[in-house]
């Protein structure tokens, strides 16, 4: 059935007070009865408005679609900020403060989402509205930063953007100036529910004009357009209630139907119940050769440098989830009308661009594909996304966001015009002038957590600037610092060969081997590989054929720690540690050593716990193995390897997902008479016979085969 997503506001509703009065206009001629009532019910919440404004007329407006979502967390979080969006730049020439505060008023007068308040309508059903207001005072704080350090005053603007708007009250942006000894840091920060990356772009640009014009005491000459957001908002309702509109739901709706909503990337922490919106920022870039490099096979393919690099950081989600099906939100102006091209509001759409990588297809087939799937997605991008979700998906998840928890968003450097003074290259030392002004970037990280993971990329036509938005609730920074290698790693990896394939898909094929398939990492404190021939045996006997791989020597720890490790990636696999404690005993002829050996137990245990909450799937073996001869003449280090034995059998008791298997176990289960090979232990660290890996791989292929059949 067909939605209706009409409106019970009045069309371009104006009012104002004559005497004690209320009066109204309205574009439609006649009101139907359920609009009389919207306007006689709500009549003394307008005066209120009036009256405490000081206005002498005010427009009430219903919220575009992308508004009421962010109104929608505003209400349920008053104090979020997450969609605060903060610019920042360091101008060497003095600002006159008079000029500045002359320009932002001719701002705010000239565009009417500037001075625009909101608010819940109390007699219908607390409907959201906003509501213009005839006028309102740009906030201007200024700050000495004589005595602050650079670090100061980064730590003291991120705080700033941190402070919640006055949604009833305005206005919604605030301009902040930091003087130091040398020069003046000019901040502008502002909420998304009031504009997008366009708006700042001509808003900036026109800033700039009046500053200039002001400051040389030249005449300002007003510029208005007939179009305001109001005409975008009532355009999307007229547009979702016509055939096209109900075809481009159509089109959304068929896109995402029997495909996975949901990304699972290995995390650091558990995803609480409710997304909180707590993020941070890695910021990296791509340049020099690697710049050039992965630009050319854009070029070489007919693809934009936009959609390659989407292309990539699908492969690198690919690569971070092992899965081969997901969504990836991607940012569209939604400009399709000329007329809203310089409307100063909030229009972007994020678009849920479904993705499906195969093993068997190249980088580049991909990315040929992908061209067509971004157009289309394009030719669809009217549907506002909270629209798209509300006809795909009828039940919410509220720890995550629905359909889709990446989010890819590359701008170039014309589509950024002005806004690269302020987004651009934050290391550089080299002022740029922006008309009557000499201007570097000062950045300060904004909008983060609003998804799992968020690469935001700049293209200066020399290198990429890159931000790597993380959900601070699920990852840390060492997590999110190796997510960036890894996207580094992805793009070296096209760059070497376009025709890669996408090899850590390979054993997720869609055609069953005739036996089943077993994936099985092994790492331990010593040389661990000679167990791999012994198990292949009881392995063919038992008819599972088995994907054996070896990290590398003496990598427990990184194994357990690294999100993207192979431990950490092997959710229906057995991960097997083979752990001989006595090598974590610095000096073994020393009793000094047994407070760093119990340390090194603490951090194995906590590393454990990290890959038991990173990986909630896999299934983990803990073979502790018997200490060689000399050192059980120990006593006192004997004890304390004793002492860590206990310590971890008690903690892993009620691990369901981990089995330990004692030393004692792996001597006496087949009598092994001899098991440590001093030779072996000096030459290769192979402190153990072939014996005793017989006996280990016997004690390990049974365990896995008794689960595994089960």
């Amino acid at each position: 059935m067909k939605k209706d997503y009409n409106t019970s506001f009045p069309k371009h509703l104006e009012l104002w007070m004559e005497g004690n009065i209320l009066k109204y206009k309205v574009e439609e001629k006649v009101l139907d009865s359920s609009k009389l009532d919207f306007l006689k019910s709500n009549k003394e919440f307008f005066r209120k408005i009036l009256n405490n404004t000081k206005s002498k007329s005010i427009k009430v407006l219903p919220l575009a679609h992308n508004q009421k979502a962010l109104w929608f967390l505003r209400t349920v979080d008053p104090e979020n900020t997450s969609y605060n969006i903060s610019l920042a730049a360091e101008i060497k020439n003095p600002l006159k403060t008079d000029a500045l505060s002359a320009a932002l008023s001719f701002l705010t007068e000239e565009h009417p989402m500037l001075r625009t308040i909101f608010g819940n309508l109390p007699e219908s059903e607390s409907l959201a509205c906003q509501i213009v207001l005839e006028k309102i005072i740009p906030v201007i704080e200024q700050i000495n930063g004589i005595n602050l350090s650079n670090e100061q005053i980064k730590n003291l603007l991120h705080e700033k953007s941190r402070v919640p708007f006055d949604f009833e009250n305005g206005p919604l942006f605030r301009v902040i100036l930091v003087n130091t000894s040398h020069s003046v840091i000019l901040s502008f920060n502002i909420h998304h529910i009031i504009c997008d990356a366009i708006s700042l772009r001509n808003l900036l640009k026109e800033f700039n004009s009046l500053y200039s014009s002001l400051s040389q005491n030249e005449n300002v000459v007003k510029s208005f357009t007939d179009s305001d957001y109001s005409s975008f908002i009532y355009d999307q309702i007229d547009f979702l209630n016509s055939k096209s509109g109900e075809d481009q739901i159509d089109y959304w709706i068929k896109q995402l139907a029997g495909k996975p909503h949901i990304l699972n990337i290995p995390s650091k922490f558990e995803r609480p119940l409710i997304h909180q919106f707590k993020g941070s920022t890695i910021q990296f870039q791509i340049d020099g050769e690697r710049f050039s490099n992965i630009r050319s096979i854009a070029r070489k393919n007919g693809a934009t440098f936009n959609v390659l690099l989407l292309s990539a950081f699908e492969y690198f989600i690919s690569k971070i989830s092992q899965q081969s099906d997901f969504f990836i939100g991607l940012p569209a102006a939604a400009r399709t009308n000329k007329d809203f091209e310089d409307i100063f509001g909030y229009f972007i759409n994020l678009l849920p661009l479904g993705c499906s990588i195969s093993d068997q297809q190249s980088f580049v087939d991909f990315l040929n594909e992908n061209k067509n799937r971004v157009y289309e997605s394009l030719e669809n991008q009217r549907v506002p996304f909270p629209v798209i979700v509300e006809n795909v998906s009828s039940k919410r998840d509220l720890s995550r966001t629905p359909v889709f928890q990446v989010i890819f968003n590359y701008l170039n450097k014309k589509a950024l015009g002005c806004l690269i003074h302020f987004l651009g290259d934050n290391e550089t030392t080299t002022y740029s002038s922006w008309g009557s002004l000499q201007i570097k970037p000062y950045k300060i990280f904004d909008q983060e957590g609003q998804a799992d993971l968020t690469l935001e990329i700049i293209d200066d036509d020399e290198k990429l600037i890159c931000a790597l938005k993380y959900n601070s609730d699920l990852f840390d920074y060492d997590t999110a610092n190796l997510f960036k290698d890894e996207f580094i790693n992805i793009t070296d990896l096209i760059i070497n060969n376009p025709d890669t394939k996408p090899f850590w898909l390979a054993d997720k094929a869609s055609v069953k081997p005739q036996k089943p398939v077993l994936n099985i990492n092994i790492t331990g404190t010593f040389t661990v590989e000679p167990v791999k021939p012994y198990l292949e045996f009881w392995f063919s006997r038992f008819g599972i054929t088995p994907h054996i791989t070896f990290p590398g020597y003496n990598q427990a720890l990184p194994q357990l720690l690294n999100p993207v490790s192979e431990f950490n990636l092997n959710r229906d696999g057995y991960n097997i540690l083979l752990i001989r404690l006595e090598d974590w005993i610095k000096d073994k002829n020393s009793e000094i050593s047994i407070h760093d050996f119990n340390e090194k137990i603490d951090e194995f245990y906590n590393a454990l716990s990290s890959a038991f909450n990173i990986n909630t799937t896999g299934k983990y073996i803990i073979a502790l193995c018997p200490s060689s001869p000399g050192l059980l003449k120990n006593p006192i280090l004997t004890k304390s390897i004793r002492k860590a034995v206990r310590k971890l059998k008690s903690a892993l008791r009620l691990k369901s997902n981990a089995l330990i298997i004692s030393s004692e176990e792996l001597i006496e289960t087949y009598e092994v008479s001899d098991y440590y090979e001093e030779m072996g232990e000096e030459v290769g660290h192979i402190p153990f016979t072939d014996e005793f890996f017989i006996s280990l791989a016997t004690i390990l292929a049974r365990k896995i085969q008794v689960a595994f059949r089960s």
